[in-house]
């Protein structure tokens, strides 16, 4: 076997992903599921891809092969918990012949968006809302690679993008750093080493993630002040919505209006208050994160006041 991509005999991270993991939680059985095909990108723009929105695509393959392989071990009586999700692409979207579908704006410059998307799509199709996700970036000199002919001018965009989304520790725990990995002659994918040096990045990053004794942080690309969900300017990230109410879920008022602020989120979210209404449906518009493209709501409760 070597390092490969695609379909055949080749083999990626996760083999020493699992006898990292092994090694390090000696009592615990590690299971891992893969799922991974070449060329594919989250953006619908390319043939085959990640869209959680996308009919026949690889993400309906990916959360079915999961599925299956869960269900499998509640057939053979094995207790489990999911543990992490482990995530390497990217390389397609910044191919330069990746258009957004009826427009000439590269897909590149929505892959930040598109990964939070993906990543919420994951947690919410499986039913991991805390999933904890460890993804590899794209090494920064892809730019300068030609492959069939191919160029990916839209690289910088796609690791802009990762950096976005990795700002928040909430989408992405730790964002690896693989520019010096070794590859295959085709300069674009990783070679036999660079496949097992990937794994072993992954591990480390899970183990040190876990607070495992003597674990050690593989090298990551850390975004400007992404630690406790910081934006660029290193403020806490703050975000920006209204709320509306509606007795029938056609005519909508407007109870609280926070289109405007700029205050620091907390651990303790945000307490919207108005004057007593009845109301069936209770509708948030969510309109910034400042820490990444994409607006996301973890939860929410409504209680009449004084009671909650």
């Amino acid at each position: 076997l070597g390092g490969g991509f695609g379909v055949g005999k080749g083999f990626g991270p996760e083999v020493t992903l699992g006898h990292e993991l092994k090694k390090a939680l000696p009592d615990v059985d590690i299971y891992l599921v893969k799922s991974a095909r070449s060329g594919t990108a989250i953006s619908k723009a390319a043939r085959v891809n990640f869209d959680p929105a996308g009919s026949n695509n690889e993400y309906t393959a990916l959360i079915r092969r999961v599925e299956a392989a869960l269900d499998d071990l509640e057939a053979h009586g094995r207790e489990y918990s999911v543990e992490a999700f482990f995530w390497m692409q990217g390389e397609a979207d910044a191919l330069d012949r990746h258009n957004l579908p009826g427009s000439a704006e590269p897909s590149g410059a929505r892959y930040g968006v598109n990964l939070c998307n993906f990543i919420e799509s994951v947690r919410g199709d499986l039913q991991l809302p805390d999933l904890p996700v460890f993804a590899g970036g794209l090494p920064s000199n892809l730019v300068s690679t030609v492959f069939h002919g191919n160029t990916f001018s839209n690289a910088p965009l796609v690791i802009a993008g990762q950096e976005q989304v990795a700002r928040d520790p909430g989408l992405i725990t730790f964002l690896i750093s693989t520019d010096d990995l070794s590859l295959r002659q085709d300069r674009l994918h990783y070679d036999t080493q660079g496949q097992l040096e990937l794994g072993l990045r992954f591990a480390r990053a899970y183990l040190k993630h876990k607070g495992v004794q003597g674990a050690d942080a593989p090298p990551t690309r850390e975004p400007e002040s992404k630690a406790d969900g910081k934006a660029r300017d290193g403020n806490k990230a703050f975000h920006q919505y209204t709320v509306e109410i509606s007795p029938d879920g056609h005519t909508w008022v407007k109870v609280a209006d926070r289109s405007t602020n700029t205050a620091p989120a907390t651990e303790n979210g945000d307490l919207c208050g108005f004057e007593p209404a009845e109301a069936r449906y209770i509708r948030v518009n969510l309109l910034k994160n400042s820490a990444n493209p994409a607006v996301h709501l973890v939860e929410l409760r409504a209680f009449e006041a004084g009671k909650r």
